[in-house]
C-alpha cells in the first residue's frame, strides 16, 4: 500500500485495508499495555506484545489521533477474527469495518495499513526469536553435531542397509561436496533497505534479552535500545516509490550477505569437523570449499530488459 496510491479517487483503498484487517494474524493482537517486563519471556505472546507496544508508542508520539485509528482498527479485526467463521455475527462485523474504512481519510488509511504492515513484520520477528530461544533450549549445538556424527557412524557401519561404507569414500564425498547457494531478487521484497537493517537490529536485541545472564541495568539499556530502534523504523519510508534497479538489488544483498550468511559458515564447518572427529574421520582439508555463493542479480540477461551488458559488468565488479 504505497504513499503514492493514497489519493481521494482510489477506490481499491477500502478493499485493500479491509482485507489487510481481516488477516488471521490479527487474532493474536494483545491490547497494547506495558508488558516490557515480560521482554526475556520464552512466551511468543509475551514478545508479540512488547513489539506491539512500542509500535503504538511510536505511532502515538507521532500522531495520537491516527494512534487511536490504528488501536480501533485492531480491535475492529480481532473481533472478526476471534469469532466463529461463518457465524451470524460475522457479516455483520464485516460490514461494521467496511464502513469504518470508507469514513477515514485516505492519508490515515496510509497509516493504518503500514502499522498493520509492520505488526506483522514484528510478530514475525518475535516468532523467529521464539524459535531460535526454543532449538537452543532444547538442543544446541552439541545435540546437532551429535545427530551429524550418529548419522556418519551410521554409514560407515551400513545401517541404512545398503552395506558398509570406507572411511576413505566418505572423506573423498565429504570433500568432493560442491554446493552452490543462488541468491536471487525476490519480486514482493519491496521494503527500503533503511528498514530491512532496523528489523535486523530489533531482532538481535530480543535475542540478547533473552539471556539469563542479563544483568538490571543491561536489561534497561537494551530495552531504552529496541525502544530507539522501533520508533526509528516507524519513522523510516518503508515502501520504495520505484522500482528498484538491479545495481540496487545487488548492493542490498552485498549488504545482507555478509552480515548474516557469511558468518554462519565456518561455524557449520567448525561443527562439521567435530562430527567427523568423532566417528574417527580426518577434518575436512583448509583447501576444502564445499559451498559457493552466486546471484542472479544484475545478471538476468533471459527475460529482464534492464539487465545489458554494462548492468552485468557493475554487478560483477561490485
Amino acid at each position: 500500500f504505497s504513499h503514492a496510491q493514497a489519493s481521494e479517487e482510489d477506490p481499491r483503498q477500502p478493499t485493500a485495508i479491509c482485507y489487510l484487517l481481516h488477516s488471521p494474524s490479527m487474532a493474536k493482537f494483545v491490547p497494547p499495555t506495558r508488558c516490557l517486563s515480560t521482554a526475556g519471556s520464552d512466551d511468543l505472546e509475551s514478545l508479540t506484545c512488547v513489539l506491539r507496544s512500542q509500535l503504538l508508542d511510536a505511532i502515538k508520539a507521532q500522531s495520537p489521533r491516527q494512534a487511536k485509528l490504528v488501536e480501533e482498527a485492531l480491535s475492529l479485526s480481532k473481533q472478526i477474527n476471534t469469532g466463529e467463521a461463518g457465524g451470524p455475527n460475522e457479516q455483520q462485523l464485516l460490514l461494521e469495518l467496511s464502513r469504518y474504512v470508507e469514513d477515514i481519510a485516505p492519508g490515515d488509511l496510509v497509516v493504518i495499513a503500514d502499522a498493520f504492515s509492520m505488526m506483522l513484520t514484528l510478530e514475525n520477528i518475535a516468532e523467529d526469536v521464539h524459535i531460535k530461544r526454543k532449538a537452543d533450549g532444547l538442543e544446541g549445538p552439541d545435540v546437532l553435531v551429535k545427530r551429524t556424527a550418529d548419522c556418519l557412524a551410521s554409514l560407515l557401519k551400513g545401517g541404512d542397509g545398503s552395506g558398509p561404507v570406507a572411511p576413505e569414500a566418505v572423506v573423498a564425498a565429504l570433500q568432493q561436496m560442491d554446493i552452490d547457494f543462488v541468491f536471487t531478487a525476490h519480486p514482493t521484497q519491496v521494503m527500503r533497505q533503511g528498514r530491512l537493517s532496523k528489523c535486523n537490529e530489533i531482532r538481535t536485541i530480543m535475542r540478547r534479552l533473552s539471556s539469563p545472564d542479563l544483568a538490571h541495568a543491561e536489561r534497561l539499556d537494551l530495552l531504552e535500545k529496541l525502544q530507539l530502534q522501533i520508533h526509528l523504523c516507524w519513522r523510516t519510508d518503508s515502501l520504495r516509490l520505484k522500482p528498484p534497479s538491479p545495481q540496487e538489488e545487488q548492493r542490498s544483498l552485498l549488504s545482507y550477505v555478509p552480515r548474516s550468511i557469511f558468518p554462519a559458515v565456518p561455524v557449520l564447518l567448525r561443527r562439521l569437523d567435530a562430527a567427523l572427529v568423532r566417528v574417527g574421520l580426518p577434518k575436512l582439508p583448509l583447501t576444502a570449499s564445499p559451498f559457493r555463493f552466486s546471484s542472479w542479480m544484475g545478471g538476468d540477461r533471459d527475460g529482464n530488459p534492464n539487465v545489458t551488458a554494462i548492468v552485468t559488468k557493475e554487478a560483477v565488479l561490485a
